[in-house]
């Protein structure tokens, strides 16, 4: 990695150069030619290149230096090297005996890389050595100071791969620089390289108002890097030595400062996370939005933690980099009621490939910590894409205030919303916003087919509740915030992906009003005529019927005996359910009696129902029995054709879930549905059924098989329930 860095920046550094082919028509004392790079260097620095050999020798290599009409050489198989002070047109070659190519080579170079982050030690000289204690000094300080602020700015960017470069020189073998490093307690000092002439030698010192004295600095073994603390009193400083024989030699080393004041844009990180918003690390197409990047010192005990946002159900993977490795770290999910889960607990370089947050979390907490001094990476990605433009999971329910509502994503007329139904989910709610001052007509859209059921929910913007639903033909909706509840069925698999669009209509506009005109003194005659004509069948039946309607009170008699049969029925049925141990066989007995009477005389006698649905299928009817009880009478009442494995479903559309606690007569049941099994036509089914829960309201479904096609009733309406 080493070499190929070297090598890269050796090319970089020298753009303007033309390189020279090594089949050279005139070679030079029969020499090849592996580089040769011309320049003019306008803003002069301390350059060193050194060459070394991949073999076991490199025949006749000799690096070449022409400045100002001098050439400069050094010859040798193994190694060559050169250092000068580069200024005016310069020419660098590379000569080698036939046998030999580039790829033999490795370069090691002092030189600018980038130029604005590089300070040049020109016209200045460093002091020889650092400064006594408490001596004061005019010298200027290296600042390396990294320019972002918890987020890294640039992951291609020079400063994050090397940092700021310092690049001086050492005249000679008397010449020494001492070079002081920008910082105080609390920073990490990192330096990713050093380069320097063969027999150039470093020192790290650390001086105070008491004392100087040297300093002891590893190196990363898995990096190579220098890494450590800054001093905890006073400053730092690095030095530069040779030999009394040396020369002219070059140096150059890179460093980032990674202080504690800057660490945020409101200071250093806190462990755990305290008062400042969650952050975000969405991205697109899964990718994260964001690398985070942080240190601990040596001492700092309490470490890092990082807060981001969050949604229900979300499958969320971690990438974390450490250097050194043994960071330690915790994963809490932070829950809507305050409380915190803890999920991972003393991870040691071994994260989970991914966390799957609960229902109710709104956010995820990373806490770092860290024995030695430690810089540390960290990236999120969201593994599953959220519902719609939800951060995770669509909520189950309608939200029940306007704070919650505000806080959900609103989507448009025309925007497809892509979503996925979780194996431990049976609904998603979404909320979408009509802007047309009049209200809008619109229709929902289903555009991956499925085994879902789709519900469009007109809201009162006042209350929330619910006033109006359709079920995919198209619906007015006064303007304001409403809802499309999706339902899982049985016969949607266990998770999968589904889509939808509201289709726009155009804006309700109110009916203009309408004038009539009497004009039925036109139509006298006809109408005398068809009443005659529609009348007389009438007639008719009356004379048929004589009897019936004229015979006496036998008729009146039997009305009156089976009102009264009904009454003690409903009085009994009442008084049955009041009682603390219920006789199951006399309650399966007066329901089989109601059964067996008259449906409509059973329908005067209850009264008006809760609910009340009809069609030419099957129509029915459902009582509550006691007032503020959790007992319903369900009346099912058959046409002409039978239901075969018929079974009702009772669902709470809003509000908490529901449980059926019992049924009379006896009937396999589980959760909120009960098997039905088949249904006679013309027959008449009484069942009692005893809920549990508390929802805000109550919704009913049969369903079965008629005539061999699969058929579904649903009221278009729900029971408000408490």
């Amino acid at each position: 990695m080493q070499r190929a860095l070297a090598g890269l920046l050796a090319l970089l550094i020298l753009t303007s150069a033309t390189a020279i082919s090594s089949a050279q028509e005139e070679p030079v004392e029969e020499k090849v030619i592996l580089f040769e790079y011309t320049l003019e260097i306008v803003d002069p620095h301390p350059w060193m290149s050194r060459i070394t050999c991949l073999k076991i020798s490199c025949v006749g290599m000799e690096l070449q230096l022409e400045m100002d009409g001098h050439l400069y050489t050094n010859s040798d198989s193994h190694e060559v090297e050169l250092s000068a002070f580069l200024l005016g047109n310069v020419t660098i070659r590379l000569l080698v005996d036939d046998g030999t190519s580039i790829d033999d080579t490795e370069s090691e170079v002092v030189s600018p890389f980038p130029d604005n982050l590089t300070t040049i030690e020109s016209g200045y000289d460093e002091p020889d050595t650092v400064p006594s204690a408490g001596q004061t000094v005019d010298s200027r300080a290296f600042e390396a100071t990294w320019p972002c602020t918890l987020i890294i700015c640039d992951a291609g960017s020079i400063v994050y791969s090397y940092g700021y470069s310092f690049i001086g020189a050492l005249e000679s073998g008397s010449d020494k620089d001492a070079i002081l490093i920008l910082g105080e307690a609390g920073d990490v000092i990192r330096i990713p390289m050093i380069r320097t002439s063969s027999g150039v030698e470093y020192e790290f010192w650390q001086r105070n108002d008491a004392s100087k004295s040297l300093i002891d600095i590893e190196v990363n073994e898995e990096l190579g890097w220098h890494q450590f603390d800054y001093p905890s009193d006073g400053e730092l400083w690095i030095r530069f030595t040779q030999d009394a024989e040396g020369g002219y030699a070059a140096y150059q080393f890179s460093m980032i400062r990674y202080s504690a004041d800057t660490e945020t844009p409101w200071g250093e990180l806190s462990n755990p996370w305290q008062g400042e918003p969650a952050l975000d690390f969405r991205g697109s197409d899964g990718e994260p939005a964001y690398d985070y990047l942080g240190t601990l010192t040596s001492n700092d005990a309490e470490g890092d933690a990082l807060l981001f946002k969050a949604g229900s159900r979300m499958e969320i993977g971690f990438t974390l980099w450490s250097s050194p490795s043994g960071a330690t770290f915790e994963i809490w999910l932070h829950e809507k009621d305050g409380s915190s889960i803890l999920a991972v607990e003393d991870g040691v370089d071994l994260w989970p490939s991914h966390v799957i947050t609960s229902e109710e979390t709104i956010a995820i907490e990373i806490r770092i910590v860290a024995i030695t001094t430690t810089w540390w990476r960290l990236a999120l990605h969201q593994e599953r894409v959220g519902d719609g433009d939800y951060l995770g999971d669509a909520p189950d329910r309608l939200w029940t205030d306007e704070d919650e509502a505000g806080e959900l994503p609103l989507f448009q007329f025309g925007e497809e919303v892509n979503a996925y139904m979780l194996l431990n989910e049976d609904v998603d709610v979404f909320a979408f916003e009509i802007s047309d001052v009049n209200g809008s007509k619109f229709y929902l859209k289903e555009e991956i087919p499925s085994a879902l059921f789709y519900q469009i929910l007109i809201l009162n913007q006042t209350t929330g509740a619910i006033e109006n639903t359709s079920l995919g033909m198209p619906i007015d909706a006064p303007a304001g915030i409403h809802a499309v509840r999706v339902e899982r069925t049985p016969d949607f698999p266990a998770s999968g992906h589904y889509a939808f669009t509201l289709v726009y209509l155009g804006d309700s506009q109110p009916a203009a009003p309408v004038e009539y005109v009497d004009q039925s003194d036109l139509f006298l005659a006809y109408y005398v005529f068809a009443g005659v004509f529609l009348l007389a069948p009438a007639f008719v039946v009356l004379y048929w019927n004589r009897r019936q309607f004229f015979g006496g009170a036998a008729d009146i008699e039997i009305e009156a005996h089976e009102r009264r049969r009904l009454r003690r029925l409903r009085e009994r049925l009442t008084a049955l359910l009041s009682e603390e141990v219920v006789d199951e066989q006399v309650l399966e007995s007066a329901l089989h009696q109601l059964g067996d009477s008259p449906w409509q005389a059973v329908v005067a006698d209850w009264g008006e129902p809760l609910l009340r649905h009809n069609t030419t299928q099957v129509e029915i009817c459902i009582w509550r029995i006691a007032e503020g009880g959790a007992t319903l009478l369900v009346g099912i009442r058959i046409a002409d054709s039978p239901w075969e494995l018929a079974a009702m479903r009772v669902h709470a559309p809003e509000g908490a879930t529901l449980a059926i606690a019992d049924v009379s007569p006896r009937h396999l049941f589980q959760g909120d549905e009960i098997f039905l099994d088949t249904l006679r036509k013309g027959s008449k089914t009484f069942l009692r059924l005893t809920l549990e829960g508390e929802p805000s309201n109550l919704g009913f479904q049969l369903s079965g098989l008629v005539d061999g096609e699969p058929l579904a009733a649903v009221p278009n309406r729900s029971i408000e329930w408490s």
